[in-house]
């Protein structure tokens, strides 16, 4: 009866102890989501920045070509 106790306490132990580990992995895999999140977003920002830039020149380039256009 004694070593089945024992056998217990050390099985709760090393269940104790996986807990643990299991818990510091998922708190360091948030950790690490949150800094992919935050590159992804600054790349979001300069995408869009970008893109506003981009549909800017292609409606300046249309002026220009209606322009070019109506004087011919």
């Amino acid at each position: 009866m004694n070593n089945n106790l024992r056998l217990l306490d050390l099985i709760t132990i090393i269940s104790f102890g996986v807990g643990l580990y299991s818990l510091y992995i998922a708190l360091a895999n948030l950790d690490e989501n949150r800094d992919q999140n935050d590159e992804l977003k600054q790349i979001l920002h300069y995408l869009e920045y970008h893109l506003k830039d981009q549909d800017e020149h292609l409606a300046s380039q249309d002026k220009l070509l209606e322009n070019l256009t109506k004087g011919g």
